[in-house]
């Protein structure tokens, strides 16, 4: 039976392998695409739309139990639409 997690940015459920993990290192914010960063994580699309929206919004991440600077998902939304792209 495949994993089946809730994308940040648009909400829609989707198997784990679709999606890329995001997890709270410290007190920073880190992607976590080989899910090896230890404690909590939550997960994106890497589709623009969904990357923008979480981006885009400042608040709380359940998931996580932490809210991060909104600077922090700026950043991990730039590298994760990045790395996106180049492998294109």
């Amino acid at each position: 039976m495949k994993s089946i997690r809730t994308c940040m940015g648009c909400r829609e459920r989707a198997p784990q392998a679709e999606l890329t993990r995001v997890a709270r290192f410290g007190s920073d914010l880190v992607l976590d695409p080989e899910r090896r960063v230890a404690g909590r994580g939550a997960y994106l699309h890497g589709r623009r739309e969904c990357l923008d929206r979480f981006g885009g919004t400042k608040g709380r991440i359940r998931s996580l139990r932490w809210a991060p600077p909104l600077e922090a998902k700026r950043r991990v939304a730039a590298e994760l639409l990045r790395r996106s792209e180049t492998s294109r």
